[in-house]
């Protein structure tokens, strides 16, 4: 993985540089139980984001280094742990979001369950804007949020052609996005989350194990993997027998050609004439 970047190993050569790490010795990962534990016990939305904010907050564990942090180049977004970090981010928010059935509230009427969001931020910039514009910094329900980079620049982004906001990212269906929620060494179960979310799951937001219908049992599966290898069998022997067929059918075609020039040549090569031209 490469950086545009802090380009300080030997080998780097901008803007392909390294990606580097400094791990923090003192950084703690909350365990499946404590995490679960505080989704329940915090069902209000400002609640949940100062619990969330203090306690889990991974993305910093690689930056113990003076030339990763701020106001250097923040290249945490480079490191491919940042896309697995922010989607279980997402799904601890989802289901935050579910099992406490503030999925049932309609986007157009937010503002009146405070409880499900509110705007929170405790940032000096969001109290006391000094160094980025106020409008950055807004985290009104249809506040435009702020995007560096060329994101926006780009086509194929969402943001090329429209504002994004709370109230659009609020339901996980309008993005197409579910979450598997797993087997028995999954996070639902190991964090308590099941017996919680108990006749609340959104069956649009999230599946499980029981009505994943994409899993298979035992039996189901040696059926499939049978059924697979006669399958593969059937295209190889007819691929070949294709192939065979092609290779004879250019063969044929080759010495058609061949044979068609050879008599043009006999036709027209008569008297000073030659084929396709004509000498004085």
């Amino acid at each position: 993985f490469w950086v545009p970047f802090n380009c300080y190993a030997q080998n780097d050569a901008f803007p392909i540089c390294s990606l580097k790490r400094a791990m923090r010795a003192r950084f703690a990962m909350p365990t499946a139980q404590e995490i679960g534990r505080g989704i329940m016990e915090n069902p209000h939305f400002t609640q949940f984001a100062k619990w969330y904010a203090t306690n889990y907050n991974p993305v910093h564990l690689f930056t113990d280094a003076p030339f990763l942090e701020s106001p250097s180049p923040v290249t945490t977004s480079y490191d491919p742990i940042w896309y697995l970090f922010h989607s279980m981010v997402q799904y601890h928010q989802a289901i935050w979001t579910d099992c406490n059935e503030y999925d049932l509230i309609d986007p157009a009427e937010l503002e009146q369950h405070p409880f499900a969001y509110s705007p929170y931020c405790v940032h000096g910039e969001c109290i006391s804007p000094n160094k980025y514009p106020v409008e950055w910094m807004g985290m009104e329900l249809d506040d435009v949020m702020h995007f560096g980079g060329d994101l926006e620049a780009r086509e194929w982004s969402y943001i090329h052609n429209n504002e994004l906001t709370v109230r659009k990212l609020y339901h996980l269906p309008r993005w197409g996005i579910v979450y598997d929620l797993g087997k028995e060494d999954g996070f639902y179960e190991q964090s308590g989350m099941r017996e919680y979310c108990e006749g609340k799951l959104n069956n649009r937001w999230f599946i499980t194990d029981v009505d994943n219908p994409y899993k298979s049992d035992g039996e189901s599966e040696k059926v499939m993997m049978a059924e697979s290898y006669i399958f593969s069998s059937y295209i190889t022997y007819h691929s070949v027998s294709v192939i065979v067929l092609v290779l004879i059918g250019a063969i044929v075609y080759g010495l058609y050609q061949i044979a068609m020039k050879k008599n043009k040549m006999e036709a027209t090569n008569y008297g000073n004439y030659s084929y396709g031209a004509v000498y004085a």
